[in-house]
C-alpha cells in the first residue's frame, strides 16, 4: 500500500462531530476578525497550548478550548490532507 492509499484511508475515518465543525468554522471566523495574523496565532496555541497567542477576545479562548488542542490539530490537519496537493496556495 503506497502513501496515498494509507492517506485516503486513515484520513477517511477521522470524522467529527458537527457541533465540532461548527466551532472550528466559528473559532477560524472570530480568529480572523480579531486577531492581526491568525494563522500566527493558532499556529502559536497548537504548539504551546497558551490561549494568549489566540486573541484578547475571550470567546475565541472558550471556543479552543470547547475543541481542544489536540482534536483541533487533528481536524486541520484532515482538512489539509483531504484537500490534496493540487489546491493553490492562499
Amino acid at each position: 500500500m503506497g502513501h496515498a492509499e494509507y492517506l485516503d484511508q486513515k484520513t477517511d475515518t477521522l470524522e467529527f462531530s458537527r457541533e465540532d465543525r461548527e466551532c472550528l468554522s466559528l473559532l477560524l471566523t472570530r480568529l480572523s476578525s480579531t486577531h492581526d495574523d491568525p494563522i500566527e496565532g493558532l499556529a502559536g496555541y497548537l504548539v504551546t497550548e497558551d490561549p494568549t497567542y489566540l486573541s484578547d477576545d475571550a470567546d475565541v479562548k472558550l471556543l479552543a478550548r470547547s475543541i481542544g488542542r489536540d482534536k483541533l490539530l487533528r481536524m486541520i490537519l484532515s482538512l489539509v490532507i483531504k484537500s490534496g496537493p493540487d489546491q493553490e496556495e492562499v
